[in-house]
């Protein structure tokens, strides 16, 4: 699991706004997407690791994924098979 950068982790009585550290979706994506390309991970288990490191729900930090990183862990998913591919998207070839 990769260690982010993170307050300190015996304060257990912190807010989860105060574990964090980005202000902006543009910030946390720029973030994830570098520590994905680094480690060789998925966007996905880079944003699980991420949550369980700082020990904040996945649901927390639903506002700081951009609309760009939505449609790359969206593409990640169906290519991984987690995620159908919506009919629309299907070409008849």
């Amino acid at each position: 699991m990769t260690n982010f950068f993170t307050l300190d982790n015996d304060i257990m009585e912190a807010d989860t706004k105060d574990r964090i550290l980005f202000k902006t979706a543009t910030e946390f994506s720029m973030f994830i997407t570098n520590i994905a390309n680094q480690n060789k991970a998925t966007l996905t288990q880079t944003i699980l690791d991420y949550c369980d490191d700082r020990d904040i729900d996945v649901e927390d930090i639903t506002k700081l994924i951009s609309k760009p990183l939505k449609e790359r862990l969206a593409m990640e998913m169906q290519e991984s098979g987690l995620m159908r591919v919506p009919n629309a998207a299907k070409l008849d070839v």
